[in-house]
């Protein structure tokens, strides 16, 4: 059975998600400001972008589990075939470790670690900016030459979307480090900028999730699953199924 599945349909996909999670956030705090509610409190509670345990860090750990799963079947095919895989295999342990933060809130417990040992303030006031500065630095030394040799329409896609998360998660992140430092993170202009960062950082990795199955498509066509199982029979024959799956 051949399973067909668009890069466009699935970013997409992906960015209707992410447009329902920052209208549903929005429209949470606005009913906040007006009615005095258990049923709103606990809406935005669900909902808001801002809060660890949410739906939308759900939807943003599965996202990033979902680009590491890709990375790692992209190296394991590589290795397949006999040609350079580290790198992929590489890169796809950091997305699952994103994806492990973001549940885990590691970053979160970094701040306060660095907040606490060096005083950080202004739009160094959450602490853990300089600590994954460092690394995406070095990341992005690293992986340059990597990225360099891809094929043009997929390293275009490939920068484009990890300027995106990096502008969002790093860039709009400590502006609004700066707003909540000086006056908290209560008010709308924290609130406004704090959604632009969360819908850049997602839809940054939908766009990569996009770029993955783009460069699937260029290179590969399809990938081969192969599923093993036992059927209980007398003789306990074993069945063995190979089934590509194409993106078209």
């Amino acid at each position: 059975m051949k399973k067909k599945l668009s890069p466009k349909y699935v970013l997409r996909f992906l960015s209707v998600i992410i447009a329902t999670l920052m209208v549903l956030s929005t429209l949470g705090k606005v009913l906040q400001l007006y009615v005095d509610n258990k049923l709103v409190d606990f809406f935005v509670k669900l909902f808001y972008l801002d809060n660890e345990m949410a739906v939308p860090t759900f939807y943003s750990a599965c996202a990033l589990s979902l680009s590491g799963l890709i990375l790692i079947l992209i190296a394991l095919k590589k290795k397949g075939l006999q040609e350079k895989y580290l790198s992929w295999f590489g890169l796809g342990l950091v997305f699952m470790f994103l994806s492990i933060d973001e549940i885990c809130v590691i970053h979160e417990h970094l701040s306060g670690m660095v907040q606490k040992s060096y005083k950080t303030t202004g739009f160094l006031y959450y602490g853990w900016v300089i600590p994954y500065g460092i690394l995406i630095l070095l990341l992005g030394t690293t992986y340059f030459r990597f990225v360099m040799a891809l094929q043009s329409k997929v390293r275009y896609y490939m920068i484009l979307s990890g300027a995106i998360f990096i502008m969002g998660s790093v860039g709009v992140e400590m502006i609004t480090a700066k707003i909540a430092f000086i006056g908290g993170e209560e008010n709308w202009a924290y609130i406004t900028l704090m959604t632009i960062e969360e819908g850049m950082e997602m839809f940054g990795i939908a766009l990569f999730i996009y770029t993955l199955f783009l460069y699937i498509n260029i290179e590969f066509g399809s990938l081969k699953i192969t599923v093993k199982g036992n059927k209980s029979s007398k003789n306990e024959k074993k069945i063995t199924s190979s089934e590509p799956i194409k993106f078209h």
